[in-house]
């Protein structure tokens, strides 16, 4: 969501994999994807099986590589909402040894968040992918080499308005000026927001990547290597302050993330069998950079004044002419519309060496032992060249208006000098900086599995999970002076490493003739130093909480009824808090300790049905449905998140497909019975007491053709 896209300085817990490429950021993981092999959870902290640690766990998918077939599919789909989308592969062979295969998709759909004081909605889809592949296939060598593109141009993401507070006839005011409306009513089922028309929320995304996966055959063992680069850049425009008041945005918001990557792991049987051993080693080189632009719109000194003349019956900047008086003896000098950061530029490269090695030792005929270390080194070197401008913060660094500002200081709890100087834009900030951290850590698991009898398998061990620290890029993480602090440091940006020390029981059995299968596993993760991204008031962070605690149980099963009949079940209880004595005082997360985290519910339950019977000797019908629910939980990292939330969202298929499987015409829905939940909050920069939150998609229905040759 939004929150995690405004710090590209913070890395995922959970790690995504796709075709053993390590995905660095949320966003760099979320793009279409071809025909997929399999997809693979790993749970618990990650880092002795291959490249990557991970410290929460692991998602790894495996896309459809080529084959020694000459075959293709096409699929076509359409749908509310304008839903248009085109898909495509082909796979040839060209002799023995090469195959080759190229897919590529289309998708668009319109956006489903109107905006009330402009003709256009938010949160659609535009975005291609474009993939190709080859695969050597040789006596001892094996070499699948992949090459792909995409590209997205979208408006994404607006937040809905939920609660407004004190601050919002200020809003209104200033908006009703333009002619517009500052915060407008709304619903999840009927979302809409109301920006400023001449603000925007496009996203432009721009990625490629290689890979070089080689798998060669030696005597005893095989040798693998995997190559990678991936180059990750993104345009984004942004209503900050999400509302018809033209108060601040944020143009031309340039991020991009570049990854090498080399592993290379030996894997064998030694011992006469007895122990199946891993060794690998791993490096990485990212350069993240980013240039942030939030600026002061057309109505920023207007939005001060409004809001001061409530608090504290005046104005700093005279926008509201005579009649209201000013605070100081002369006004505060105003901003011009572009003022702030007119180009605040941040660059952090990082190198990660690691060394790892997973072994399962066979202890006897049904009892092994699990054994897995990993040694990493990874160092970051970060710099920062800020450049803004912005005449109210000049006007109160300068040690001759020190008299003005002290007094100032104490009007309204300080919110004259942070509301006309915010932190985000504060030029007291301006400048060039540079910083560097290096880490060394020990992780690793041992774990144990008794095969009780050929159907029942129970397991139990511990992994020790790390995650490495890094830097919030975004100016408004210093300390500044005005405020009593000691000035802007690289280190105030900081945040320290994550690690978790992760236990696991749980068994794993099948039963009915292998047509029932009953999984379960009770775990309990100790985390310290647990990096929480939150919302400061004036930017997102990454906080550290020294004591973090997550435990529970998770229960899988799957039932084959009938050879047309399948039915999957799962349910998981999560209990997932900051420590009762977790030291957060005077933080944004002070009065969480003891309480459930946000996006965390304590029940989540999955429920699956297929029904495929066969209606006769050329074709089946195939009746799908999916439930996912879950429990009360907040949306939001705050003791101040007004609300909870739970619900169920249920999709269905129905479709009729060739015993052939040659084609398949299906009706889709998503969200079939129009569940309104939030799926994320956030309380809107300057506007105490207002809240905003992501509505989840309304209902999608598609009609679906697929054609395989």
């Amino acid at each position: 969501m939004e929150q995690a896209r405004n710090n590209p300085g913070f890395e995922p817990a959970v790690g995504i994999f796709i075709d053993g490429v390590y995905r660095s950021r949320t966003g760099v993981a979320l793009s279409e994807l071809p025909e997929l092999e399999r997809v693979e959870v790993l749970r618990g902290p990650q880092g002795t099986l291959f490249g990557k640690n991970t410290s929460a766990g692991a998602l790894t998918i495996t896309t459809k590589g080529p084959s020694f077939e000459k075959k293709g599919y096409l699929e076509l789909a359409i749908g509310n909402f304008s839903a248009r989308e085109i898909k495509a592969a082909l796979n040839t062979p060209l002799n023995d040894e090469w195959a080759f295969r190229v897919n590529g998709s289309h998708r668009t759909r319109d956006g489903y968040i109107d905006d009330f004081n402009a003709d256009r909605a938010f949160n659609d889809i535009d975005r291609y992918t474009l993939r190709g592949q080859a695969l050597y296939e040789g006596n001892d060598l094996t070499a699948r080499i992949i090459v792909d593109t995409a590209s997205t141009d979208e408006n994404c993401c607006a937040g809905i308005n939920v609660f407004t507070g004190p601050t919002a006839p200020a809003v209104n005011a200033g908006a009703s000026f333009l002619g517009l409306q500052g915060i407008v009513a709304s619903t999840i089922g009927e979302p809409q927001v109301s920006y400023s028309p001449n603000r925007d929320l496009g996203e432009q995304v721009d990625e490629y990547g290689i890979s070089v996966d080689l798998e060669y055959a030696l005597e005893s063992a095989t040798f693998y290597s995997l190559t990678a680069y991936r180059d990750w850049e993104v345009d984004r425009g942004m209503d900050v302050d999400f509302s018809g008041i033209d108060r601040a945005y944020r143009d031309d918001y340039l991020s991009s993330v570049s990854d090498f990557m080399q592993e290379f792991r030996l894997q064998g049987l030694a011992f006469n069998d007895k122990v199946d051993y891993l060794v690998g080693a791993f490096y990485s080189m990212q350069d993240l950079s980013l240039t942030d632009t939030v600026r002061v719109g057309t109505q920023g000194n207007l939005y001060v004044d409004l809001l001061l003349s409530g608090l504290a019956g005046g104005q700093l900047f005279g926008s509201l002419g005579p009649s209201v008086p000013l605070l100081l003896p002369i006004a505060v000098p105003a901003s011009m519309e572009g003022d702030g950061q007119l180009g605040d530029n941040f660059d952090v490269e990082t190198q990660s060496i690691a060394l790892f090695s997973h072994n399962i030792i066979s202890l006897g005929e049904r009892l092994k032992l699990s054994a897995g270390i990993r040694y990493l080194h990874e160092s970051k070197e970060a710099s920062a060249n800020l450049l803004g401008q912005l005449p109210a913060c000049d006007f109160y660094l300068d040690s001759a208006n020190a008299p003005l500002t002290q007094g100032l200081l104490g009007v309204a709890g300080g919110a004259a000098v942070l509301l006309s100087c915010n932190p985000a834009i504060n030029t007291e900030f301006n400048g060039q900086y540079a910083d560097d951290r290096s880490e060394n850590a020990l992780t690793g698991s041992i774990k144990l599995s008794y095969q009780l009898n050929d159907d029942t398998l129970l397991f139990g061990g511990y992994d020790r999970g790390y995650k490495a620290g890094g830097y919030n890029l975004d100016r408004g993480g210093f300390d500044s002076v005005l405020f009593g602090g000691d000035g802007p440091q690289m280190d105030d940006l900081e945040f320290e490493e994550e690690s978790v020390n992760a236990f696991e029981v749980g068994l794993k059995s099948s039963m009915l003739d292998n047509r029932l299968t009953l999984n379960t596993s009770v775990y309990y993760q100790d985390f310290s130093n647990y990096q929480s991204l939150v919302f400061s008031g004036s930017n997102f962070t990454v906080q550290n909480v020294d004591k973090t605690i997550s435990k529970g149980i998770e229960f899988e099963s799957a039932l084959v009824v009938s050879e047309a009949l399948t039915v999957n079940a799962a349910y998981t209880y999560n209990e997932v808090y900051f420590d009762q004595n977790a030291n957060l005082s005077n933080t944004p997360l002070d009065g969480l300790q003891g309480q459930q985290l946000a996006n965390a519910p304590r029940n989540s339950y999955n429920f699956n049905v297929t029904y495929s019977p066969q209606i006769n000797d050329t074709m089946r019908l195939i009746l799908h449905t999916n439930i996912r629910a879950y429990s009360s939980h907040r949306v939001e990292s705050s003791e101040l998140s007004p609300f909870n939330e739970s619900g169920a969202l249920v999709g269905a298929k129905i479709a009729l497909e060739a015993i052939d499987n040659r084609w398949e015409f299906s009706l889709r829905a998503e969200n079939l019975f129009e569940e309104e939940i939030y799926v994320a909050g956030f309380f809107v920069p300057e506007q105490n007491g207002t809240f905003a939150a992501y509505p989840n998609a309304p209902r999608f229905v598609t009609l679906e053709g697929l054609w395989r040759f």
